[in-house]
């Protein structure tokens, strides 16, 4: 009936702390009637302005197209999360370029430093043996290529891995339900590039947030965000673990409540503190300045 809340494969209560924590926009089948829902934990007040995403049932399983630069580790355990739980997409897209080779450069040289605790992301090959996932490369998302393939699959969804801003706006427009990405940081407060690296600099939480991409950067509606609070000193390498892991089960989340009939989206206005400024690429400098600061203990931040 109209209001009733929907958990989905979450346990209630499992279900109800991340609508607390998490700001995870509630789901409703059929779609919210009222505007008001009271929970045990509060109530939320929906945003009437809020854009409403129906998954129509007749197209089960939702069809969704992944795109990754090529080989890069958060985009590869993603991937993974979401196959290992029964969602694989009907296309992977791989962006074979100069970003590519340095992002996944970068990352692996950090996770290998703490390979023993915590393994490696698989490789794609290792993710999709033995299934039917058709895997293209592309020189750029954002090319012809990309936009021909996507517009020959026609998914309802298109999922970010890890990879550049789509700024084609001939592909924006394919997916039915929009384009959801994954960033490695907590929006509205921190936008851009390196956002793990910026909260440090600036004393800002960590976290990850999964939204609708739209023209700007990192600026569409949020799906689901959760806050990652880490231990006293911890290294580098292991937040970096911490972030891929966090979005991973973020994202599967996000994905299983789409799936399941609808999720009303706030826009970023909605939140305290919205971000005024984009991040960019972090200089090796400042790098490395935010690493010791971490390590050091000596990273704080407000709660927002």
């Amino acid at each position: 009936t109209p209001g009733t809340l929907y958990a989905l494969n979450l346990h209630e209560e499992h279900y109800l702390r991340a609508s607390k924590d998490m700001r995870i926009i509630c789901v409703f089948n059929p779609p919210l009637s009222s505007p008001e829902v009271h929970l045990p934990n509060g109530s939320y007040q929906a945003d009437p302005d809020a854009r409403q995403f129906i998954v129509n049932r007749k197209k089960d399983p939702m069809t969704f197209a992944y795109l990754n630069l090529k080989g890069h580790p958060r985009g590869n355990y993603m991937l993974d999360r979401l196959i290992q739980a029964g969602l694989e997409p009907a296309l992977v897209i791989e962006e074979c370029s100069d970003l590519a080779t340095a992002g996944r450069q970068e990352l692996e040289k950090q996770l290998q430093k703490i390979a023993a605790e915590t393994p490696l992301p698989r490789s794609l090959p290792e993710i999709l043996a033995g299934r039917n996932v058709r895997c293209v490369e592309t020189a750029n998302h954002n090319d012809a290529q990309s936009e021909e393939l996507l517009t020959a699959l026609c998914p309802d969804l298109i999922v970010l891995g890890d990879t550049r801003i789509i700024r084609n706006k001939n592909i924006l427009r394919i997916p039915e339900l929009g384009i959801v990405n994954v960033h490695p940081g907590y929006l509205p407060t921190v936008r851009g590039n390196n956002p793990y690296l910026w909260s440090i600099v600036h004393d800002l939480p960590q976290g990850v947030t999964v939204h609708f991409i739209d023209e700007g950067v990192d600026s569409g509606p949020i799906i689901a965000r959760q806050r990652l609070y880490l231990q006293p000193r911890a290294t580098y390498p292991q937040l970096l673990a911490a972030i891929n892991r966090l979005c991973g089960e973020l994202l599967l989340e996000a994905l299983c409540f789409l799936k399941a009939g609808g999720v009303q989206s706030l826009a970023q206005g909605n939140f305290e503190n919205p971000g005024k400024k984009v991040f960019r690429l972090c200089p090796p400098e400042i790098k490395s300045a935010a690493i010791q600061k971490l390590e050091s203990g000596e990273y704080r931040f407000e709660e927002v």
